[in-house]
């Protein structure tokens, strides 16, 4: 019986793991007063990443990125934002879910590895170019994960 359930285990691993593909990513330079680390962001669809190119994702479709993660901190409260970052500047996504805890369950723990994964509807309206992408999720006590990476919209 262990035998079936772990060759059962490395299936669905193995099918979870294709299912999205990692991409390159960084940390933001602004740091938390409390550590974060990000293990890995994968996008889907994202075939792209195995050339280290950006995502390309068709305006009027829509992406899943997710993201693992492990906090210095734990939290009952996570305030969760998406942006289009360009020189310095970042323009927050609309209707975006903003309440982190309607997608990861709270309380978020301190020290264990966390997936946090959200559908990025992209608007027919976008311009056709390349985006830096910033996910953060902070907690009451300005506590923060952030990360960025790339995306390339086409048509």
């Amino acid at each position: 019986m262990f035998k079936i359930t772990h060759v059962l285990f490395l299936l669905c691993l193995t099918f979870s793991l294709s299912a999205c593909e990692l991409v390159k990513f960084q940390e933001c330079e602004e740091k938390s007063p409390q550590g974060c680390t990000i293990h890995a962001v994968r996008i889907n669809p994202c075939p792209e990443s195995a050339n280290d190119q950006p995502c390309k994702i068709k305006r009027g479709r829509s992406a899943t990125i997710e993201f693992d993660y492990a906090t210095d901190y734990g939290t009952n409260e996570m305030d969760s934002r998406i942006y289009w970052s360009n020189d310095g500047v970042d323009l927050p996504l609309i209707g975006v879910e903003t309440n982190g805890c309607n997608i990861v369950t709270c309380p978020v723990v301190a020290n264990v590895n966390h997936t946090y994964a959200w559908t990025l509807n992209v608007s027919k309206k976008f311009p056709i170019r390349t985006f830096d992408i910033k996910m953060k999720i902070k907690n009451q006590d300005e506590n923060f994960c952030c990360f960025l990476t790339k995306i390339r919209l086409t048509k």
